[in-house]
């Protein structure tokens, strides 16, 4: 719901529409801007930031029914984990807000998948593999 409501207040609120299209190209900008946001301004053309703000939009608005239909959650979930991290990587500071935002994606995972991935941890027999750094360490 954050992120329908945060997109719903982007569209009708902001400056996040037609009016203004350059507004993500502008956001990355100054104190927001990582090393690769300052390489994409460079390289790429004004357009491709249009095309990245509305593709935000297009992520955004549909969320509710992305995370609550059963034939759209795998899809609701890819999608908002590499639109965080594409926030991540190029808005400096906001790791830790995608962060946030990618750990409450596990809420939406199917009791069945969650039972799998519960089922599969032991087999990985962590601790076999573990190096005694104390007892192979010599003065």
């Amino acid at each position: 719901m954050q992120c329908f409501t945060a997109d719903t207040c982007k569209v009708f609120h902001g400056d996040w529409n037609f009016s203004h299209p350059d507004v993500l190209w502008t956001h990355v900008q100054g104190t927001y801007r990582t090393a690769l946001a300052g390489f994409m301004l460079q390289k790429l053309p004004k357009f491709m930031w249009r095309i990245m703000m509305f593709g935000s939009l297009a992520f955004e608005l549909p969320a509710p029914l992305l995370f609550t239909r059963k034939r759209l959650i795998w899809i609701g979930i890819a999608w908002g984990i590499l639109f965080h991290i594409s926030i991540a990587l190029t808005m400096h500071n906001l790791i830790y807000f995608s962060i946030q935002m990618m750990s409450f994606y596990i809420l939406w995972l199917p009791d069945n998948f969650l039972q799998r991935f519960a089922d599969w941890l032991p087999q990985l027999q962590l601790s076999e593999k573990r190096v005694d750094l104390i007892a192979t360490s010599a003065p």
